[in-house]
């Protein structure tokens, strides 16, 4: 193989496994050997932090084996007093760890589905409260539509990096990695997986963006109010300057040619409602046509990039039940995630015609 807004949002992307038991760690944080079955929460202490002041933690769900994935949780973005206003609905602004706050186990996190390839590899959730793509490091002073103003804590990169050390720590030799997000934590993912693959040098790595395709406008203030350049791996050096509408991309093109024996890979639909939402308060439309530009220019320009683009305008689909049922061009996703996470051979698949503007079913 080549190597290659909304509430709902908030409810879409929070998605994972049911918890089991919780592991607060202010002082040391417990080592992989000493982790129960199922969900663990490990909190991280030090300068981590969300974006209200809430403390921060992440999630482990180890397994026997030593195959690791690396999920960056979503919960939107915010870079105005409009958008980052505490409870305001356009980004999520603390962890989750309450049943009642997250859905049972679906897709991807279902481990007892036989169809699930994922089901025996150790999963470290990255969760996200900070509204920047799990990659600022901004404390910012905004002013509310009534005057009053309040501080957001732009921590995303903090956060990644307190979970990342746990992760080198703990999982020294993996024999199978994947780095992966779902909406903002597809952002995530793809801006901080050089990272993982600088440090596990000597193993393929595969990437893949959940409903994450990079279309802004270059007006869109958030790279530069999130202060994130500056906490880029290097192999991003040359994206200083870069506009918005280009930043993502170009942090595609640059990864590819850093890392040519991992991969890369988004998964989107042709009307993404949520990210249709968010360009429009970047005062953008026509979001589709540019998406599918924008994937069309990676498939050019990257050998090791691959894409599989559905109909309709769902977001997301590694945490939902459509991981496994949908079918597009004649192939099914969960077929498709399978052999990609396995370095088997496969092709971008993209929907056709009237098939692009629908759903491939309705579950």
């Amino acid at each position: 193989m080549k190597k290659s807004l909304l509430v709902s949002l908030l409810v879409l992307v929070s998605l994972f496994a049911s918890l089991g038991s919780f592991t607060n760690a202010q002082d040391g944080l417990p080592a992989r050997a000493d982790l129960p079955e199922g969900w663990t929460q490990i909190a991280t202490g030090g300068d981590t932090l969300c974006a209200t002041g809430t403390d921060y933690s992440f999630f482990v769900h180890p397994a026997e084996s030593d195959k690791l994935l690396i999920y960056f949780q979503g919960g939107g973005a915010c870079w105005d007093g409009a958008t980052c206003t505490p409870g305001g609905g356009t980004a999520k602004q603390e962890v989750y760890s309450e049943e009642a706050d997250i859905a049972p186990g679906y897709g991807m996190f279902d481990f007892n589905d036989p169809r699930n390839p994922i089901a025996d590899f150790n999963v470290v959730m990255v969760p996200y409260c900070t509204g920047d793509l799990h990659i600022g490091n901004a404390d910012v002073e905004y002013t509310a539509e009534d005057g009053s103003t309040f501080t957001i804590h732009h921590r995303g990169a903090v956060n990644t990096q307190a979970v990342l050390n746990w992760v080198y720590e703990n999982y020294p030799t993996p024999t199978q990695l994947m780095v992966t997000g779902c909406s903002g934590g597809a952002f995530g993912s793809i801006l901080n997986a050089p990272f993982v693959m600088e440090h596990y040098a000597d193993l393929p790595v595969m990437h893949l963006a959940d409903s994450g395709a990079g279309v802004a406008k270059d007006t869109w203030p958030a790279i530069g109010i999130w202060n994130a350049v500056d906490n880029l791996p290097a192999a991003y050096a040359g994206l200083d300057g870069v506009e918005a509408s280009q930043f993502i991309e170009q942090a595609y093109i640059a990864a590819g040619a850093a890392f040519p024996d991992d991969h890369f890979a988004q998964y989107a639909t042709t009307k993404d409602s949520v990210l249709t939402g968010f360009y429009f308060l970047m005062r953008g439309i026509g979001w589709n046509v540019a998406m599918q530009q924008h994937v069309d220019r990676l498939e050019a320009e990257v050998p090791n990039f691959y894409s599989y683009i559905a109909g309709g305008d769902q977001h997301c689909i590694l945490p939902l039940p459509r991981f496994y049922s949908y079918t597009v061009d004649g192939v099914n996703f969960n077929d498709w995630f399978t052999d990609y996470i396995n370095d088997v051979d496969v092709a971008s698949v993209h929907c056709q015609g009237d098939e692009c503007n629908t759903p491939p079913n309705a579950d």
